[in-house]
């Protein structure tokens, strides 16, 4: 219920705005009564919060767990991870505004934090597909690429999604990609700005050694997974598909999650709805868990 309550928030809350929505309204597109929404959500605003992070995790998702076709080229698969950015961030951009232009600023540090992690992780991400374009000759120039490639992708994105220019993702991947190459030659062989130390930060950074951020990320995964059974769960299955990934999520977001229940669950699920690579992310990551615990 939880998970429909956040979804149904983030539909009421960039429809019809933050300050116009109501938790009564929500309640009732839900099927629960007030009093039983508060029981999941302590306030508006904590309801607001956890709405802001389900869309983040799901942009970044979105982004990073492309599947791209391996018999292309370094260069066709860099566009294509171009496209399925941008295609995602136009889809989750404009909540994301309308949580910073409505948030309280007191929540302000929690939004700082969600979005720190979120930039480490796309940064991460893009620094390992420049690399692999590269195949990784020119690791201690790359980050200065990687600043440039971010800011152009930013610019672009600003004026496809906040001034709704009619820019099709497609070329911009491709115009992006040639700023890349034309920079590429010229970064690689100057002294680097960005050193590998002064970077670390970013480069140290990973999602199985923050426990708030793997915890969300679970839960993106799980409504990920779930979202899917929904769509594409046949007629015949669809009860015992939903009640499936019902008890996924409740064994992936346990606090000691069983890695056989998961696998299993996961198999079953796999064999009906296209999960693969959600389910490999999600068991990556309570592997993760397990192997920081066994320590």
């Amino acid at each position: 219920m939880k998970d429909k309550i956040i979804k149904e928030s983030l539909h009421r809350f960039s429809i019809d705005g933050y300050y116009n929505t109501s938790m009564q309204s929500i309640a009732e597109n839900c099927g629960i009564s007030k009093a039983s929404l508060y029981k999941y959500f302590a306030s508006k605003e904590d309801l607001l919060l956890q709405a802001f992070e389900y869309n983040l995790e799901q942009m970044l998702l979105r982004a990073t767990t492309l599947q791209v076709d391996p018999q292309k080229s370094p260069r066709e698969q860099l566009i294509e991870k171009i496209v399925s950015e941008l295609e995602s961030t136009k889809e989750h951009r404009p909540f994301m505004h309308l949580v910073l232009r409505t948030a309280p600023p007191k929540k302000n540090a929690e939004l700082m934090s969600m979005f720190k992690r979120t930039r480490a992780l796309l940064m991460n991400w893009h620094y390992d597909s420049l690399e692999q374009m590269y195949k990784g000759s020119y690791r201690g120039n790359l980050w200065d690429l990687v600043v440039m490639f971010q800011g152009t992708l930013r610019e672009y994105t600003s004026l496809m999604v906040d001034e709704h220019k009619s820019l099709n993702s497609h070329d911009v991947a491709h115009k992006v990609v040639e700023f890349v190459e034309a920079a590429a030659p010229v970064q690689f062989t100057n002294q680097a700005l960005l050193s590998e130390e002064m970077m670390n930060d970013y480069a140290t950074y990973r999602f199985d050694e923050d426990f708030e951020g793997i915890e969300a990320h679970k839960r993106t995964l799980c409504w990920h997974i779930q979202d899917t059974v929904e769509r594409e769960a046949s007629a015949k299955d669809r009860s015992k598909l939903i009640d499936a990934a019902a008890k996924l999520t409740e064994e992936a977001t346990h606090d000691n999650p069983r890695q056989f229940m998961i696998e299993s669950l996961g198999r079953y699920l796999a064999d009906s709805v296209s999960i693969s690579s959600e389910l490999h992310t999600l068991q990556q990551l309570i592997a993760a868990q397990h192997a920081h615990f066994q320590e």
